[in-house]
């Protein structure tokens, strides 16, 4: 089932989407539903779907508005809008910013049922374009120079620096003059290079995935310039080298690394600073210093991160209700784990589960 939001500060008018009967038939299934474009956005903030009807007047952010957020931050749902025919302007407008299509107010089944059949062409296409973006993406491994990236991946490791920039200069002319640059293989191969970069580098630190963005899908454009891709590929080796400098990953005694790996293997138990510092032998204020002091964040603020890190992986496998994935978290008290998720996430625990249930 295509996943599906509703975003109309008319709340009859959600009403009446929600008794179309059609859903089910077309392929689709409401998970969720907003009153105007920034609530969609915080919905949207860790979580897309796959179809978004929203309403193009609406106050606080329009839908205008929204559909240039999704398209900004790369949400990949299709857009469409309700409107009436005072609205066709917008409409039109919002084509141009990229929605699929629009619908007219009031709700008719037989135009419902003929734009939901587009919609499902749409998507099962956009489908069957990934599975094959998927399948050149095992053709482009071939292409992966290993040895730079098993150089680049040790030197980052071993603070070598010197030897680091040799093997970025090697690792990106590799790449990038695979394919002649400034194509849609070069773009996927220097991600590829990264990806397999930060996999080596992160292989005995499963941690740092959990509380940090290592993705580097769609980060370079079809025909960028190579002076431009080389600063962006540098760039996120440096930020690769910051992350091992933070954690210290080079070193398996480090007593952050040692900290923040007995988190995630006891994420569902009560952890404490006391407890902590026992494994490691120190004082706990000694701790709770040198961990802010390496990684910039409080220790309470990490372990935070990862329970709630944890608590969306098992709302994602099975289903729990609040009070029990508080309990397996560690937490005495549902509402106040309840209010953090929806701070962490901006949705609360039933809302993440729906967006993420299989139907």
């Amino acid at each position: 089932m295509y996943k599906v939001m509703l975003v109309d500060d008319d709340r009859a008018m959600l009403y009446m989407l929600r008794r179309y009967k059609g859903w089910k038939k077309q392929g689709f299934s409401i998970v969720g539903q907003a009153e105007d474009g920034r609530e969609a956005l915080r919905l949207l903030k860790n979580d897309t779907v796959d179809l978004l009807l929203s309403d193009i007047k609406m106050p606080g952010m329009d839908g205008i508005e929204l559909v240039q957020e999704v398209a900004k931050q790369k949400l990949g749902c299709t857009v469409v809008f309700l409107s009436t025919v005072g609205d066709f302007p917008h409409a039109q407008e919002a084509i141009r910013l990229g929605a699929f299509d629009y619908l007219l107010k009031p709700l008719d089944e037989t135009a419902m049922d003929e734009l939901l059949a587009r919609v499902q062409a749409h998507l099962e296409e956009r489908t069957q374009a990934e599975s094959r973006k998927i399948q050149a993406a095992d053709i482009l491994t071939l292409y992966v120079p290993q040895e730079e990236v098993r150089e680049l991946s040790a030197a980052l490791l071993e603070n070598r620096n010197e030897d680091a920039a040799r093997a970025v200069e090697r690792a990106f002319h590799e790449a990038y003059s695979a394919f002649g640059g400034s194509d849609v293989k070069t773009s996927g191969l220097l991600e590829l290079v990264l990806s397999q970069t930060a996999a080596r580098v992160l292989s005995a630190s499963s941690f740092v995935a959990t509380v940090e963005d290592v993705h580097f899908a769609g980060l370079f454009r079809v025909g960028m310039g190579e002076e431009e891709a080389k600063a962006l590929f540098l760039d996120q080796i440096v930020r690769l080298s910051d992350l091992v400098r933070k954690y210290e990953l080079g070193c398996s005694e480090s007593t952050v690394r040692k900290i923040c790996a007995y988190v995630l293997d006891h994420a569902e138990q009560t952890l404490t600073l006391q407890m902590v510092a026992e494994v490691v032998h120190l004082r706990p204020d000694y701790v709770g210093k040198l961990f802010y002091r390496k990684t910039g964040r409080h220790f309470s603020a990490f372990v935070t991160a990862v329970k709630l890190e944890q608590a969306k992986y098992l709302l994602r496998s099975d289903d729990y209700k609040n009070y029990e994935l508080s309990e397996k978290l560690g937490y005495a008290d549902t509402d106040y784990f309840c209010r953090i998720f929806k701070e962490y996430t901006g949705l609360t625990p039933v809302q993440y589960r729906n967006m993420h249930v299989n139907v």
